[in-house]
């Protein structure tokens, strides 16, 4: 049977049973909640206005690295982010203002697993790097490279770690130096365990003299 709420001048609403209704009490609230808010059960029958949450939050800044005195996780020549989520998908690390001490360097990223293992092998990573004209490419096995490293000069861009199934993870990068140098680069790793980190650094054991790197991460 329907409970009936006549409208004051006609018409009604009406709460009504199941079919096959077992003994069952709904405790109402108190007062009108706020705008916006919905109406949630504890699952025990006790009612309660509640706000609604943002579910799409799944978007973590990590913190910022200063790299212009050489600082960094183990040193002057790298820096890490470990301790990820073992939800990540997706890792972007930007890379601002970075230069090294010296010349013929690279910049270069390679994922970790376990309790802080570089993984070094498995890698098909390429940088390309054009200036005035000229290309350049560059191929690496061992980890993924970013652009020549040029003393002096800074660098500036993404990094992009995405995860396409099981522990498969795709690279691509893209920026450039203060100078005409611009680049893309590219890649994929099959890890052999789940990922856990991420480290940049110095190709040639160089020493960060600018700028600060972090890391966006999401599940």
């Amino acid at each position: 049977m329907a409970l009936k709420l006549k409208g004051s001048t006609s018409g009604f609403t009406a709460i009504d049973a199941p079919a096959v209704a077992g003994d069952n009490t709904l405790v109402l609230p108190g007062g009108n909640g706020t705008s916006g808010q919905y109406l949630q059960t504890d699952g025990a029958g006790a009612l309660s206005w509640q706000t609604v949450t943002d579910t799409n939050t799944n978007l973590t800044r990590g913190t910022e690295i200063d790299t212009s005195s050489g600082s960094g996780a183990i040193g002057s020549t790298a820096v890490i982010y470990d301790n990820l989520s073992s939800d990540v998908k997706r890792i972007t690390m930007i890379i601002n203002n970075v230069s090294t001490d010296n010349t013929e360097d690279q910049l270069r990223f390679v994922l970790r697993t376990g309790s802080g293992t570089d993984v070094t092998s498995g890698y098909y990573g390429v940088t390309t790097a054009t200036t005035s004209g000229s290309t350049g490419a560059y191929t690496k096995t061992n980890n993924f490279p970013m652009l020549l490293n040029v003393a002096a000069e800074r660098l500036s861009g993404t990094a992009t770690f995405s995860n396409v199934g099981g522990n498969r993870w795709v690279y691509s990068a893209c920026g450039a130096f203060y100078s005409s140098y611009t680049f893309v680069a590219g890649g994929y790793v099959e890890l052999s365990a789940q990922l856990t980190g991420i480290k940049v650094y110095s190709g040639n054991s160089r020493n960060f003299d600018s700028g600060s790197i972090n890391i966006f991460t999401e599940v």
